[in-house]
């Protein structure tokens, strides 16, 4: 059985008394699960995207991201408008290169992402 990022959003019935859960196939079920191949843990603090945790040897590792680190672009496009699920969805992109614009201290640093698959970490 495949489940997605909520497998309860398809949920048809629970049943309490025999201990049973029914699911019925939701409008992604045939589509494939996306993983995050940059290694690069990120938050939204007081309206800033924020480097939490990066994956030793990941991608992010690798372009020498840095735990703090403050994103202030991603492929050009300005931090207010960045989106945590669009950022997530662009670091599961197998084969690209994904530019990132960092904040360190007082200094603007650029860097690139080489996402494969090869770096997932499980």
């Amino acid at each position: 059985m495949k489940l997605g990022i909520d497998p309860f959003e398809s949920a048809k019935r629970i049943h309490f008394t025999a201990k049973k859960l029914y699911l019925k196939p939701g409008k992604n079920f045939n589509k494939p699960d996306l993983y995050d191949l940059s290694g690069l843990h990120i938050l939204k603090k007081t309206g800033r995207v924020v480097a939490e945790i990066i994956d030793q040897d990941s991608a992010a590792d690798k372009a020498g991201m840095k735990k703090g680190d403050v994103l202030t672009r991603l492929e050009g496009q300005e931090n207010a408008r960045i989106d945590l699920f669009d950022v997530r969805k662009r670091f599961c992109d197998d084969g690209t290169r994904v530019k990132l614009t960092v904040k360190r201290a007082d200094r603007e640093l650029e860097s690139t992402l080489d996402l494969k698959s090869g770096e997932v970490k499980k």
